[in-house]
């Protein structure tokens, strides 16, 4: 990935990451309650790069960062299995996730893979606990993917279509009942995709203020994945 087209993905995640919203932390609750790392979650790495981490209630992860020449994002279990798909260097590299939080406050967490251990810190952003709407999303979105140059549909059905470079392709959004975020289905048409013929299933995250979508989808074996970063038109 040239350094253009890294810059352009930086700037883009840096606009879709709203201000964090610290929430207040338990209020003498028991002690894993105000530990919970559920939520979204906005900050750097000890690498320098920026990052915005969505944990689902089911612990669930989508971490995705970038910055100078690095595009990539991460997924797995808050505390277990993980796998860095780095889109720059184009490697996949399975590793693991520890994570210490207070709740709707701060976050720290470790991904270790490849022989690295990279840690994140980050703020808490209250809209997690918005309701996802899709009335709200519908639109075309134009921002980075495989490319610089990837533009995104969403219909007010959560169909999803998708074109760049010459690649087409399709999917769903349906909005999730435990966070403001959408399940995420993708299915890429024939070369030259540069993904051709995978299906996969993500999330996706859309912030209505900077109307700013943030979405990532795996296939069931870990093996690819594709990530968008757009704002609305």
């Amino acid at each position: 990935m040239n350094k253009r087209f890294a810059r352009t993905a930086a700037t883009v995640l840096a606009t879709a990451m709203v201000a964090a919203c610290g929430g207040g932390g338990g209020d003498g609750g028991d002690a894993a309650a105000e530990k919970s790392p559920v939520g979204f979650w906005n900050g750097t790495t000890s690498t320098g790069l920026t990052a915005s981490v969505a944990v689902l209630p089911n612990g669930s992860t989508w971490a995705a960062y970038a910055g100078g020449s690095t595009l990539g994002f991460v997924n797995g279990n808050v505390n277990g299995a993980a796998t860095d798909f780095n889109l720059t260097s184009g490697t996949i590299t399975q590793g693991t996730i520890s994570t210490d939080a207070t709740t709707k406050q701060s976050i720290t967490s470790r991904v270790s893979a490849g022989g690295q251990t990279v840690t994140f810190t980050g703020s808490y952003d209250a809209s997690f606990e918005q309701t996802p709407s899709l009335a709200a999303l519908a639109g075309t979105f134009a921002g980075v993917g495989p490319s610089a140059g990837t533009t995104v549909t969403v219909g007010a059905n959560g169909a999803v279509t998708g074109t760049d470079a010459g690649c087409t392709f399709t999917g769903t959004a349906t909005p999730r009942t435990d966070a403001n975020a959408f399940n995420l289905t993708l299915t890429f048409g024939p070369a030259p995709c540069a993904l051709p013929g995978l299906s996969g299933s993500g999330i996706a995250v859309y912030d209505s203020t900077a109307r700013s979508l943030l979405a990532a989808a795996v296939n069931s074996a870990r093996t690819a994945g594709a990530i968008f970063i757009g704002t609305k038109r």
